[in-house]
C-alpha cells in the first residue's frame, strides 16, 4: 500500500457530539476569535457557496463550517481577509470534512494558494461503503440520518445581501450532518477493511496541480469524434491553449471567449472559409479586434510551421470489433465483482479505463488498490 501510515489515526473513531448554531461571522475580529476557538477541534465540516457565471475563476459568496460544538456561516463579502480560516484548515491533525470536495478545494486553492491538511470526502467514502457512485449530499444525509433536506433555496444568489434567516438555515444544513456522516462512514470503512482504498483514492484531493488547467492540455477537454490531420491537430492544441490562457487572463468563462463548436469549426475550416476566425470569436466579446489579431497570427504561424505536430498525443484509433467484445466481457466481470463488493463498477474501472487496458494488452495503467484487487480478477482476459 502506497500511503502515509500517519493517516490511520486521522480516521480513528471519535465520540459523537451534537452541534448547535453559532454566530453569523461577518467581521474579521469575529473570524479570528472563531478560528482560535477551533484551534484544537478534531474535525471541521466545510462547504462553500460560489458563483461562476461571468468569470473563469469561482467567486466566493459564503463559507459554512461545522465543528463538534457549533455551526457557523462566514461572510467573505464582508471579510476581506479569510487567512485565519485557511491557516486553520492547514493545521496538522485536523480532518476537514466535505462532500464532493473538488470544486470547493479548487476555490480554496485559488483564494489562498493552500489546500487543507487532510480531507475526508463523504462522497468518496460513501462509494466504498455501498451507497452508490457519486451520491449527492442530500441523498447521503437521508440514507445515513433519515433527514430529508428541503430545496427551497436551491437557486439562491448567494452573493446578494442581506441573506434571510431561511437562507442561512438552508446553508447551514450543508454542513450540519457532515460530522455524523464522517463518524458513520469511517466506522464502515474500517469494518469493510477499505480504509487503505479510501485513503489512496483521496490522495489526489491534496494534489494542487490537479486543480490547475494547463493551457497546453486544454485540447483534451474539447470533444470531437472527427479524425484530424497533423496540421488540424496542431490547430486544435493551439486554439484550445489560446482560449484557456485568454479565459484565465481575462477571468472570463471559456465559452465567452470561444464555444467548442466554433473552435472545432475553426480547426477544420480555417483554410477553406473566409471569415472563419471572426465567426469563431464569441459575440459576447468586447475584445474582438484584439482577439482576432491574436488568433490570425497564431494560425498563420501554424500554417508556416515546417514540421507540423504529429498525432502521437491525439485521440487513439477506434477499437476493433474484437477489442470491443473483449472490453464488453471485462465490463461484465467488473459489474459482477462490484455486486459482490457492494460497490459501483465505475469506482473499480470506467469504460475508458477498460478500453485503455484492452489497447495496452494488460493492466499496466492500473495502480494502487485497483491493481491489487483486479489483477487476479482480470488476468484471464489478457
Amino acid at each position: 500500500m502506497n500511503h502515509p501510515n500517519r493517516h490511520h489515526d486521522r480516521l480513528a473513531e471519535r465520540p459523537a457530539s451534537s452541534t448547535h448554531e453559532g454566530a453569523y461571522i461577518n467581521r474579521e475580529a469575529a473570524l479570528s476569535n472563531y478560528c482560535e476557538q477551533q484551534a484544537q477541534a478534531p474535525w471541521l465540516g466545510l462547504d462553500t457557496e460560489f458563483m461562476r457565471v461571468r468569470t473563469y475563476y469561482p467567486q466566493l459568496c459564503l463559507v459554512q463550517v461545522s465543528s463538534p460544538d457549533s455551526i457557523n456561516c462566514i461572510d467573505p463579502r464582508a471579510i476581506a481577509d479569510l487567512s485565519p480560516l485557511y491557516h486553520l484548515l492547514t493545521r496538522a491533525g485536523l480532518v476537514t470534512i466535505m462532500h464532493a470536495a473538488r470544486q470547493d478545494m479548487e476555490l480554496i486553492l485559488a483564494e489562498s494558494g493552500k489546500l487543507p491538511h487532510f480531507v475526508f470526502d463523504t462522497q468518496i467514502a460513501a462509494s466504498f461503503c455501498g451507497y452508490g457512485d457519486q451520491i449527492g449530499y442530500a441523498g447521503l444525509v437521508e440514507a445515513i440520518t433519515g433527514v430529508k433536506l428541503g430545496k427551497a433555496y436551491t437557486r439562491t444568489d448567494w452573493c446578494r445581501r442581506p441573506l434571510s434567516a431561511g437562507q442561512i438555515d438552508y446553508a447551514e444544513d450543508d454542513v450540519r450532518y457532515l460530522g455524523e456522516m464522517y463518524q458513520v462512514l469511517q466506522k464502515r470503512l474500517r469494518e469493510l477493511g477499505r480504509e487503505d482504498w479510501f485513503l489512496q483514492e483521496s490522495a489526489s484531493l491534496l494534489d494542487a496541480d490537479a486543480y490547475v488547467i494547463q493551457p497546453r492540455d486544454a485540447w483534451r477537454r474539447v470533444k470531437t469524434r472527427s479524425r484530424m490531420t497533423p496540421v488540424q491537430h496542431q490547430r486544435m492544441m493551439a486554439l484550445a491553449a489560446w482560449r484557456e490562457d485568454t479565459a484565465q487572463r481575462e477571468d472570463l468563462p471559456r465559452n465567452w471567449v470561444m464555444r467548442d463548436p466554433e473552435l472545432i469549426n475553426l480547426v477544420f475550416e480555417y483554410d477553406k472559409v473566409d471569415g472563419a476566425v471572426d465567426r469563431a470569436i464569441s459575440e459576447r466579446a468586447r475584445q474582438r479586434r484584439r482577439w482576432r489579431a491574436e488568433l490570425e497570427q497564431l494560425l498563420v504561424e501554424i500554417e508556416q510551421s515546417p514540421e507540423p505536430a504529429t498525432q502521437q498525443a491525439a485521440r487513439p484509433e477506434p477499437m476493433t470489433g474484437s477489442q470491443q467484445k473483449q472490453a464488453d466481457r471485462i465490463m461484465a466481470q467488473l459489474k459482477q465483482l462490484a455486486q459482490q463488493l457492494q460497490m459501483s463498477s465505475a469506482l473499480l474501472a470506467t469504460r475508458r479505463d477498460v478500453n485503455r487496458m484492452v489497447r495496452d494488452g494488460g493492466l499496466q495503467s492500473l495502480s494502487g488498490w485497483r491493481k491489487e484487487l483486479l489483477e487476479d480478477e482480470l488476468s484471464a482476459y489478457f
